[in-house]
């Protein structure tokens, strides 16, 4: 306890101390001295002076040293961040650093081969083509093959058809003509073309459609089957079985102009001249009238399977 009374004991709580004990015994004497009547004012007096200049006297007592520093209180809690400062101007382009060594030079490439053109063979090329040669490699190019149904030059694949009108207005005139010298004949009809858009692959034969191979029908009747032009076929719906012609004619209106003065109709070969047959690109319907000098006029549509 003396030891904790001592860490505690400074010049300051000394003073403090004597002061208190002045104050208590000089009040005593005051009281004595007031009940006793041996004393004066004026010693009441002194002995409070004399007190007041012994604590001012010890007031001004040299302080002693620093105790030791207590120990480190906690950390306190993070404060927030302080406002983002305004960004700063750019700085400047810096030098140029400086050139790298130069680079090696690259290696000469190998020397090129050249290209030769020649036709390819059959088997390369089925279709047809070209071969590009150089001294290591071969190379066939070659020609498609055909499209569907056909290609732009080729013929009417078999079992395939196609189909056309055809149509005459004009005057059957009744001429004399001399086709060969010495030789006069008269001619009274008018011709009506029918081409085939896409031509019939030629057979061995070397004629294309021959005699029982056109067949022109009559004005509003239908095909007569049998393995030439079906029975379902007409005017509206020309048909016909393989290797076969079907000429289909319209039929005489109200007032007779859509078809009259029609007598015979035939189908002629263009390059033999052969009556009814076809070529490969078609025939030539010849028409001779009913009345001579006068004008005919018919029309109807046609089809063509190419066998």
């Amino acid at each position: 306890m003396l030891q904790a009374l001592r860490r505690h004991l400074n010049p300051t709580a000394l003073l403090a101390f004597l002061a208190l004990v002045f104050a208590v015994t000089g009040g005593a004497f005051a009281a004595s001295d007031h009940a006793g009547g041996g004393s004066s004012p004026g010693a009441k007096a002194t002995a409070s002076t004399t007190l007041a200049t012994i604590a001012k006297s010890k007031a001004k007592a040299k302080v002693g040293p620093r105790g030791p520093a207590g120990p480190k209180g906690a950390t306190g809690a993070t404060g927030p961040a302080g406002a983002a400062g305004p960004a700063g101007p750019a700085g400047g382009i810096g030098p140029q650093g400086p050139q790298g060594p130069a680079g090696t030079n690259g290696t000469n490439g190998t020397n090129g081969e050249s290209v030769t053109l020649a036709k390819a063979s059959g088997s390369e090329c089925p279709e047809g083509g070209a071969k590009l040669s150089t001294t290591s490699s071969h190379q066939p190019v070659c020609n498609g093959k055909e499209g569907s149904p056909w290609t732009l030059g080729g013929t009417l694949p078999s079992g395939k058809t196609e189909t056309g009108t055809w149509g005459i207005s004009a005057l059957a005139g009744h001429y004399e003509v001399e086709p060969a010298p010495g030789f006069k004949q008269k001619l009274n009809f008018a011709y009506a073309p029918i081409s085939f858009p896409i031509p019939l692959k030629a057979p061995a034969s070397g004629q294309a459609l021959p005699k029982g191979h056109v067949h022109i029908i009559a004005p509003g009747a239908k095909g007569v089957g049998g393995g030439t032009c079906p029975e379902t076929s007409s005017l509206s719906k020309p048909e016909a079985e393989p290797g076969n012609l079907c000429i289909f004619q319209s039929e005489p209106g109200e007032s007779g102009l859509r078809r009259f003065n029609i007598g015979v109709i035939e189908a002629n070969d263009p390059e033999t001249g052969n009556e009814e047959e076809a070529s490969t690109t078609g025939t030539v319907l010849e028409i001779r009238p009913q009345e001579e000098e006068k004008p005919v006029s018919a029309y109807g549509t046609w089809a063509v399977t190419a066998e």
